[in-house]
């Protein structure tokens, strides 16, 4: 992910070297359809780096490779993958001055003699995914004919390191880049064994990492948007090497309906695990993409996607939209988003239950997003994978377990509706159940949650609203966003008294936080509280477009030990909602 809108701090791209994607699949073509531009070598020449999403550094030039100007190990990572020498020769291709040249090999040429195998001078010389991305980069080199012997080493280097089972990951996105690296430096190096070795893991981590719905194990839809790109790219580096390619082909095409499910109407991430807001990226190996509908607003020559408007997908997703649009009102859809499933694992948070939903252009209730930084012990590391920078519900004083499942206890679906319930253990001695149903019809959602604990606690029911949200209390039930720019939301708590708070940028506790590249903004995030050792809310949630305020009446309201039922009435049209734990059904009365 290349471009300007990439999200992830830690996605590191290998830039195309030369010409447009319409050109010949080379080995060092790129996974995300990129062209390196002549300013951005001009940059390097003037040693100037700007690695996405830090701001431009000056840095001396003959480098040290213990650069570090913003403290962050994200940064010192893509500097030593090096993806970002290859401007300097495509600069070299297109203008024919041999100073981009010269500077491109110095740089690889530097970097070897200074960073040797052992006692390097950073941690990152040699760590598993800057060895991965830039054995990339000098397999590259080697493809273009040099003839130095310390290019031969160096790529001999890193072959060796990468076929050791020892350093091989075998699992996650960084080892799907160590496939994709040995398997370069094989091809290059014309060793068999390394070929081979790299294929058969390649092969082997494409059935184990990507399920047969196509949803990978990153628990991230940026995460799985890379993985998608770059099984892509494994398979064309396979192509290229005289490999055959089915096995990764047909799991990477697989995933093409699920990440279309999981994103938003207008062409972003939804932001679960480590993703933060950003756009997907085009997907330039089909143009006619389903992808690329939602990425261009429906535009010319493309079609709407005949996918159902509800998707469920076993690892733990539900996706809810109004609609897939038509040219010009693809943005304008709603989409919401149910989790449930295994475990936080890879690049997952503790979301289980979470609820997103997307309206009229822009995103209404948030999740916080990620990594901001992978340092375990940093509390905000720490409160945006937690359960409370989610929308779903947290218990004061007990803390969201990561490990255990969150079950999909039932769905039901029809042309007006979807529902689906889910329930975990995974608060100490508290079961939790959430339902959730989006009336297709009125264009509302209704969330219950139910929870029963052996002695009394606080319960609380966040939503996290984008920045600038300005929400407005009502009373002990009910709070309203006054976006002046863009839609709103009101959330309405139709059961029982509650209490609710509102939480910009706070501190102690953290609360009220979104990931913003490269680090973090505050925002309004609503708690809704109550004492006991029970909790029931059932709330009533309505989006309405920029400039205007939809408001739904409720009557009727009947509660049950196993769900409700309920009247909802908006713009003249009523439905009769009945919920239970595991299905529910919408009648149309008016």
């Amino acid at each position: 992910m290349a471009a300007a809108t990439a999200v992830i701090a830690v996605v590191l791209p290998l830039l195309a070297p030369v010409g447009a994607r319409a050109a010949a699949f080379t080995l060092c073509d790129a996974a995300d359809g990129s062209t390196p531009t002549v300013a951005q070598a001009d940059a390097l020449l003037a040693n100037k780096y700007t690695f996405f999403p830090f701001s431009t550094v000056t840095l001396p030039s003959n480098l040290t490779w213990k650069e570090n100007p913003f403290h962050n190990d994200s940064w010192v990572l893509k500097l030593h993958q090096m993806f970002w020498t290859e401007p300097l020769w495509y600069a070299y291709t297109q203008t024919g001055l041999t100073k981009y040249r010269d500077r491109y090999v110095a740089l690889l040429k530097d970097w070897y003699y200074n960073n040797p195998t052992t006692n390097p001078p950073s941690p990152w010389s040699w760590a598993q995914h800057s060895t991965a991305i830039r054995a990339m980069v000098v397999s590259c080199a080697v493809a273009r004919g040099f003839g130095y012997s310390w290019m031969h080493a160096l790529a001999d280097e890193h072959g060796r390191l990468l076929a050791s089972s020892s350093f091989y990951l075998q699992t996650g996105n960084r080892a799907l880049d160590q496939d994709i690296g040995l398997l370069d430096i094989g091809c290059v190096r014309a060793n068999t064994s390394w070929k081979n070795t790299a294929v058969s893991r390649t092969n082997a981590w494409a059935v184990h990492d990507v399920d047969a719905q196509g949803v990978s194990t990153e628990q991230s839809d940026g995460y799985n948007s890379y993985v998608y790109h770059h099984l892509d790219l494994a398979a064309r580096r396979m192509a290229a090497c005289g490999v055959a390619t089915s096995t990764v082909t047909s799991q990477d095409q697989k995933m093409v309906n699920f990440i279309a499910n999981a994103e938003t109407p207008f062409g972003t991430f939804v932001g679960f695990g480590d993703t933060s807001t950003g756009r997907i990226p085009y997907d330039w190996n089909n143009r006619s993409s389903i992808l690329n509908w939602m990425y261009s607003n429906g535009g010319p020559g493309l079609s709407p996607p005949t996918l159902p408007l509800y998707a469920t997908f076993g690892r733990g997703f539900a996706f809810f939209r109004s609609s897939w649009g038509d040219s010009g009102t693809v943005n304008q859809q709603t989409h919401v988003m149910v989790r449930f499933g295994e475990g936080m694992a890879q690049h997952g948070h503790m979301d289980s239950g979470e609820v997103t939903l997307e309206a009229y252009g822009d995103k209404l209730l948030l999740d916080s997003g990620g990594p901001y930084v992978y340092v375990a012990t940093d509390p905000y590391r720490r409160y945006f994978v937690s359960e409370r920078a989610n929308n779903t519900m947290s218990i004061d004083g007990v803390p969201m377990r990561a490990p255990g499942w969150t079950y999909l206890h039932g769905e039901s679906h029809d042309a007006n509706m979807d529902f689906v319930s889910v329930w975990h253990l995974k608060f100490s001695g508290v079961t939790t159940v959430r339902h959730v149903l989006y009336d297709r019809r009125l264009n509302v959602m209704l969330v219950e949650d139910a929870l029963t604990a052996s002695g009394p606690v606080a319960f609380r029911q966040t939503w996290h609203l984008r920045q600038g949200a300005n929400p407005a209390f009502v009373g002990r039930y009910k709070f309203y966003t006054r976006s002046p720019s863009g839609p709103n939301v009101a959330v309405t708590q139709l059961f029982g008294g509650k209490t609710q708070e509102a939480h910009t940028g706070a501190t102690n506790p953290v609360q009220g936080w979104l990931v913003m590249p490269p680090g973090k903004i505050a925002a309004p995030a609503v708690e809704v509280k109550t004492v006991g050792r029970s909790a029931r809310y059932i709330t009533l949630i309505v989006p309405s477009p920029a400039g205007s305020t939809r408001s739904a009446t409720t009557s009727n309201l009947q509660v049950t030990s196993t769900g409700f039922s309920i009247d909802v009435t908006l713009g003249g049209m009523t439905d009769h909602i009945v919920v239970s734990n595991s299905s529910a059904s919408l009648t149309i009365l008016s």
